[in-house]
Order: structure tokens, then sequence, then C-alpha cells
């Protein structure tokens, strides 16, 4: 029994390798149709200057516009700042069957 023990602790004692869990994405970057395509109508945007973080929606814009880039078209509305980082909302992402209630 001891030895059944230790063959199981020695397991998940084991290190994980870094960057085992998921490879790295080298392909171009998701437009917005591909977002919206996938439910998501806006972006997380954080300010690089000020740190300032909110959620954008983005219709307005055309779908060929990477979501990167969006930040070029947004202003921060704390500190003014123009240097905007910005990726997917998936927490705002519509799921097909739910109506929210």
């Amino acid at each position: 029994m001891a030895i059944l023990l230790l063959v199981i602790f020695a397991f998940c004692a084991a290190p994980r390798q870094k960057g085992a869990a998921m490879a790295k994405y080298d392909g171009p970057p998701m437009n917005l149709a591909n977002m919206r395509a996938n439910g998501v109508r806006d972006v997380d945007a954080e300010c690089a200057s000020c740190g300032h973080f909110s959620t954008a929606n983005v219709d307005p814009l055309p779908g060929d516009v990477f979501v990167p880039d969006v930040g070029q078209h947004l202003r921060c509305s704390r500190c003014g700042g123009k240097k905007i980082r910005t990726r997917p909302a998936w927490h705002s992402r519509s799921r097909p069957g739910f109506d929210g209630t």
C-alpha cells in the first residue's frame, strides 16, 4: 500500500512543462467579422498610459478591421490616451438559445 501511494504522489507532484498546455498561434489576428461570427460584439479595451479598463461596442466599425487595430479608433475616457490595447470581450458573448432571463 505504501508503495502505491508513493507512486501516485510522484506522478501528481511531477512539474508541468511550461507552455505545454497551448501552442503559440502564428496566424493573422482576428478581425471583427470573425469575432461577430463567434457571437462577440464588444472588445475589452485597456489604456496603456493609465491602465483604465472598459468594454466598448464595435458595431459601427467594418468587419475587416483587426481586433488589435480597434484601439486606433478609441481614446481613453480617463486620461485621453490614444494607446489602447484591445481584445475580444468573450464574457459578453451571446449564446444561441439563451435569452438572458
